[in-house]
């Protein structure tokens, strides 16, 4: 299929791209808000979570951007795929935050460069079973970007 599918108001053309580097993402994630552009980013899958889905999301930027505040974030993330930036607290903790939430994703942008392996703590994160994945540093500038030319929410959507 060469349409990204959901609401008939938000479907979008894509195109699959080259073969990325060398098989090191797990996954291409898929953002548009609204316009012909899309972002497309590689995701490697943390060592903990559920399984990834190629299904169509709300997608919103976490605020606080940590997802590390014990009072809860201060956007609605019901049903969203949440993306986060590293730092604060332990991966698992932003990502049981989310989904403790309603959240139904955690993506966590790196703040060192290229991903990293998201490795779960001594509990081995067993409770967390919403996706879980890390895209590389740099992205939320782009996502940012990507949500200022929009005049819609943001959608995602995971090529596994």
């Amino acid at each position: 299929c060469g349409m990204l599918v959901g609401d008939e108001e938000f479907r979008r053309p894509f195109k699959p791209l080259p073969g990325g580097k060398g098989g090191a993402a797990d996954a291409r994630l898929h953002l548009w808000a609204g316009d012909e552009d899309i972002l497309s980013l590689e995701v490697v899958k943390a060592q903990f979570g559920g399984p990834h889905t190629s299904e169509p999301i709300k997608a919103v930027v976490a605020d606080p951007i940590t997802g590390c505040d014990e009072k809860g974030f201060a956007v609605p993330i019901r049903g969203a795929l949440v993306i986060l930036i590293r730092g604060g607290c332990s991966f698992e903790e932003k990502c049981r935050r989310v989904q403790r939430t309603g959240g139904k994703g955690c993506i966590v942008v790196n703040t060192r460069g290229k991903v990293t392996a998201m490795t779960p703590g001594e509990g081995g994160a067993k409770d967390i079973d919403i996706p879980v994945g890390m895209v590389e540093k740099g992205t939320l500038e782009k996502i940012e970007e990507l949500k200022d030319r929009g005049t819609r929410e943001m959608l995602a959507r995971m090529v596994v």
